[in-house]
């Protein structure tokens, strides 16, 4: 049998994320400068061989990546 899990009011704010839009993210030097573009977090953690969460946690306490 299959159970349905019921949801708490308020566990997941949708207004706290981009409801599941895809983000540009940039890689960056040290001046701030675009190095290269990426269509997507995957995208760029694929193509420079760096796992997913650790490049968003890259992103988001600003050490060579930002959100374009």
């Amino acid at each position: 049998s299959i159970q349905m899990c019921k949801s708490t009011p308020g566990f997941f704010d949708l207004g706290l994320t981009n409801a599941g839009e895809v983000r540009r993210i940039a890689k960056i030097d040290a001046e701030g400068n675009i190095l290269q573009e990426y269509a997507s977090v995957m995208e760029a953690s694929r193509l420079n061989n760096i796992e997913y969460k650790t490049l968003q946690r890259q992103i988001n306490n600003a050490q060579g990546w930002k959100y374009v």
